[in-house]
């Protein structure tokens, strides 16, 4: 993505070859389920996007190869418009996700979502019960102060017990 040139020579003709296969790929399917099934069927909504975005994709590729010395070209803002449009042909990806393979995964996503506000509400009742049990040793073991506002420590068993037997 941040190769100052990255429209010359291996990656132009691999964007090129690409194009060409994602091209193919849209009129067999085109063929082989008709408009109607392809644009109003079950899955038209993926179907408009991966179109939109092949398209998208071989007018750049036009613009760049026959259209060079065109303003557009010269400007920042085409260029981070087509970065976004590469981006988009990664999402075709996602189609993956609706494949049998990928349902025990899925499964696994949608149950750690949903136990997520169980989990939630597990640490703010652990972090309830330390903060009170913080509280009531901190009274009950920790050091005050008099009225006058000197430190006094309280005597515990512990204290009572000399360290050294010697003493």
């Amino acid at each position: 993505m941040d190769i100052p040139n990255d429209q010359t020579g291996t990656l132009l003709a691999l964007d090129v070859v690409f194009a060409v296969f994602f091209i193919l790929e849209l009129l067999v399917k085109l063929y082989a389920h008709g408009w109607k099934q392809q644009y109003c069927g079950k899955d038209a909504v993926t179907n408009l996007f991966d179109s939109v975005i092949i398209l998208a994709d071989a007018l750049h590729i036009f613009v760049f190869l026959f259209i060079k010395d065109s303003p557009l070209l010269k400007t920042g803002q085409y260029a981070s418009v087509l970065r976004v449009a590469r981006l988009l042909r990664l999402s075709r990806i996602l189609r993956l996700l609706r494949s049998a393979v990928f349902q025990d995964l899925l499964a696994m996503i949608q149950g750690m979502l949903g136990g997520m506000g169980t989990l939630g509400w597990a640490i703010v009742l652990f972090i309830l019960f330390v903060y009170v049990a913080s509280l009531i040793f901190r009274e009950s073991l920790g050091g005050h102060e008099d009225v006058s506002g000197s430190s006094t420590k309280r005597l515990t068993m512990l204290q009572l017990v000399p360290l050294n037997p010697l003493e």
